[in-house]
């Protein structure tokens, strides 16, 4: 989809679309309920992977108003064990990889548990001229993995939702002596196949996924480490914060200490001054404050995945404004992560490394237009709260 299209599609036709099909049962959608409580005739088995997680989410530090995304957040959370359905003669179809079942069933654990990503899906299919209905195909296989749905070339998405779910598909690979291929988005970037290559996984058992169709008869369709549409409380839902430490040790474990960046120390800002949006377009008028509380600014953009991992290993403190580089936070230890909001907050980091028992704080700022500014004097206040309160030495 170009960008206008994107724009007029999303405001206007998605939400009528996907109302229409469903209420017309046009579509035949299969949730996450469906898989575990009805046991449909296309699933052979499944299997659970580890226990469910509780989660206490307390109010954050925070300089300006607290969001009303992150004040949703607060309280108690569940978040059940993952699992993964064993499925039978599944097809693959268009560049979002929608899984279709035999009699035309949709599975939404493969669109991110999500109708509206299906709509998507299902439209840039018809797009693509790939029909998204079951029909014949020349090309089959007999067991393989899809990890090319929505987002999965997106770094923080292929990092907390995709790389989670190859950790659950390796295990049971492992324990059941499996040998599946894996479909991945294509064009992939380079942290994405590099990522794949610290799990193990050798170039040939990798498929680029362009879109088409293909037949699996053995599929291994591991869920998400999260709540999805059909389950999520009303306050929406969270991702794992042990999925995220099972891959960051995952991938700590498989990288050398050679790719440490040792002209960086442990208090690192993340800066966006190359991005398109979410810049902090006053950034040296933060500088002063950075070199009182000993930060340095960094672009993990331009590192290797293996330096960003080995570097944020390191890390005491993770500052920036939201964004993907923030992720690498997930290798530190028992970091204080630092996040700046402009016109949209997204509490995706909160829940994530607060959940993991982390200290964060966030700094509501000003937007101009999609991108941040930055009062020093704030970023200042919850440097002295969040720094002089949890007594991180500035010698570190």
């Amino acid at each position: 989809m170009n960008d206008l299209f994107r724009q007029l599609y999303t405001r206007y036709f998605r939400g009528r679309l996907r109302k229409l099909a469903l209420r017309s049962n046009q579509l035949s959608i299969i949730t996450r309920q469906d898989l575990l409580t009805s046991t449909p005739e296309f699933v052979d088995s499944i299997w659970d992977y580890g226990r469910s997680e509780y989660i206490e989410l307390l109010k954050p530090s925070h300089v300006g108003r607290l969001p009303r995304e992150i004040q949703e957040k607060i309280g108690m959370w569940v978040i059940d064990a993952p699992f993964l359905a064993q499925c039978k003669d599944i097809d693959i179809v268009g560049s979002d990889s929608l899984l279709i079942t035999s009699n035309n069933g949709y599975i939404l654990e493969g669109v991110e548990g999500s109708t509206a990503r299906a709509t998507d899906a299902i439209v840039r299919s018809l797009l693509n001229r790939d029909l998204p209905v079951r029909r014949s195909t020349d090309s089959t296989y007999d067991i393989a993995v899809s990890l090319a749905g929505p987002w999965s070339d997106q770094f923080f998405h292929w990092f907390v939702e995709y790389l989670p779910r190859l950790i659950t598909v390796q295990k049971y690979a492992e324990q059941f002596s499996l040998d599946p291929v894996y479909f991945i988005p294509s064009n992939p970037p380079d942290w994405l196949l590099r990522s794949l290559e610290l799990f193990g996984i050798q170039d040939d058992k990798i498929i680029a996924w362009d879109g088409g169709r293909v037949t699996v008869h053995t599929l291994l369709l591991p869920s998400l480490w999260r709540d999805t549409e059909s389950t999520a409380p009303q306050q929406g839902y969270i991702h794992s914060p042990r999925g995220i430490r099972e891959v960051s040790n995952r991938l700590l474990g498989s990288v050398s200490e050679e790719s440490i960046k040792t002209d960086v120390g442990s208090r690192m800002y993340i800066s966006r001054s190359g991005a398109p949006t979410r810049n902090v377009v006053n950034e040296t008028e933060l500088q002063p404050i950075l070199d009182e509380y000993g930060f340095e600014i960094v672009y993990p953009e331009t590192w290797s995945l293996d330096e960003q991992i080995a570097t944020f290993g390191n890390a005491d403190v993770v500052a920036g404004p939201h964004g993907g580089g923030l992720t690498n936070a997930m290798y530190a230890s028992n970091p204080t992560v630092m996040e700046f909001f402009g016109r949209n907050t997204n509490p995706c980091y909160f829940a994530l490394f607060a959940g993991c028992g982390w200290d964060y704080g966030l700094v509501n700022a000003e937007a101009v237009g999609s991108d941040i500014r930055v009062a020093p004097d704030d970023f200042r206040q919850l440097c002295d709260e969040m720094l002089d309160q949890f007594s991180i030495s500035l010698s570190k």
